[in-house]
């Protein structure tokens, strides 16, 4: 049997298990206002998946999600580039670094409201949180690229852009996806956050607020079990692009 197989079968068994676990606590609930079973969640999801104006609240929702991982990815890239290579650069930002990592996402979220408006203010909170992984992630992809590569780049008296592009770009590359994999996992339960306290016209976290607010347990249940479903599968995608990736650039497994 195969190390990927074999890895299938223990998820396979693992998500097995949590299932029966639900189901059992459902039993000993004896009420879907308290734990609805997994065929009753299962079915109010595809409720949900049946009615088109349930995608527009899915799609404010990770349009918020991506743009703030686009305006955390992008000055957390080119920052953790220049402060790899530049360390007195990196003294310069880690304070600023630990006051980001060190406030919790709520208090962000409490200051967020009273400053923006409530569809954009979930946007800005995932850059706050994320920005930290991606310049960390990147400045250490930078201090981690292999010494031959170093002295091949010595070697050929490459300069500038070309030297940053041979020497940098596979563990850049890797770091990327990694950086997304990670950030996209806290974005999700960032945003959804931020969405239930914002309280925005359109997104998941509105609809969850909905859910709660008239205890309709059932589907609330059902927008949690999406919001699963959409990470897991974005979660999917990334690793088959890293393993792709490590496969090209014959770097260490993922």
């Amino acid at each position: 049997m195969t190390t990927s197989l074999r890895g299938k079968l223990f998820f396979a068994s693992g998500l097995l298990v949590l299932f029966i676990l639900w189901w059992i606590s459902s039993l000993l609930a004896g009420s879907s206002l308290l734990i609805p079973s997994p065929w009753t969640t299962l079915q109010q999801m595809i409720i949900i998946v049946q009615s088109p104006e349930n995608y527009s609240h899915i799609a404010h929702t990770f349009g918020r999600l991506f743009g703030g991982l686009l305006l955390s990815a992008l000055p957390g890239i080119i920052l953790g580039i220049a402060a790899g290579k530049h360390p007195p650069l990196f003294a310069f930002f880690q304070p600023l670094i630990l006051f980001f990592q060190s406030i919790p996402a709520i208090v962000w979220m409490l200051l967020l409201l009273l400053w923006l408006p409530k569809d954009t203010s979930p946007l800005f909170l995932v850059f706050l949180t994320t920005f930290p992984l991606w310049f960390l992630n990147t400045r250490q992809a930078i201090l981690s690229s292999s010494s031959e590569l170093k002295e091949m780049a010595d070697v050929f008296a490459l300069t500038g852009l070309r030297r940053l592009v041979a020497l940098y770009l596979p563990s850049l590359v890797l770091s990327f996806f990694t950086s997304l994999r990670a950030t996209i996992s806290l974005s999700l339960k960032v945003v959804v956050m931020a969405e239930v306290l914002a309280f925005p016209k359109e997104g998941m976290g509105s609809k969850l607020f909905w859910a709660k607010t008239y205890v309709n347990i059932e589907e609330l249940f059902a927008w949690a079990g999406l919001l699963f479903l959409c990470g897991w599968l974005i979660d999917h995608l990334i690793i088959s692009v890293l393993s792709q990736l490590k496969n090209y650039f014959a770097l260490e497994d993922v």
